[in-house]
């Protein structure tokens, strides 16, 4: 069978939901996951940024509620995005990101060509951060 979305809520994942999940993502069958307040061992999170980073179907992918508990996990993550180019929208709001988190997520989505959404409501984010997202904006057309 090919999953095309999953959305996991208030969970911990059973290794054999987990196995499913990276399946469809090296299947390239994935377009939408979301998984919120969701609890992953380390290494279960680094398989899944993998599948990630390797995957080419996935558009919309949310971590919301916590998924990024500390600065490796946000490295892990942004590292996967840098190589990832299908994501249209990513939603990692309520991840408490503050400004360094924001600005290593933004320096991954950078170049990212098709971002359209970009979600960081509720991660704690200050002035700098704010700077940050705004490189991610279009340029200011002149109005004639």
């Amino acid at each position: 069978m090919m999953i095309a979305s999953i959305q996991v809520v208030g969970s911990t994942l059973t290794s054999s939901e987990l196995d499913e999940i990276l399946q469809a993502l090296s299947q390239n069958t994935l377009r939408f996951l979301c998984l919120q307040d969701c609890a992953l061992e380390e290494r279960e999170f680094k398989d899944l940024c993998r599948a990630i980073e390797e995957g080419t179907s996935l558009e919309h992918l949310s971590l919301s509620g916590a998924m990024l508990q500390d600065t490796d996990r946000v490295s892990v993550l942004t590292s996967a995005l840098r190589r990832n180019a299908s994501i249209t929208n990513l939603s990692l709001n309520d991840n408490a990101l503050k400004d360094a988190g924001v600005l290593s997520v933004v320096e991954s989505l950078e170049l990212h060509p098709q971002l359209s959404c970009l979600n960081l409501s509720e991660c704690q984010i200050g002035d700098d951060g704010i700077k940050a997202i705004s490189r991610l904006l279009p340029p200011c057309k002149a109005r004639p």
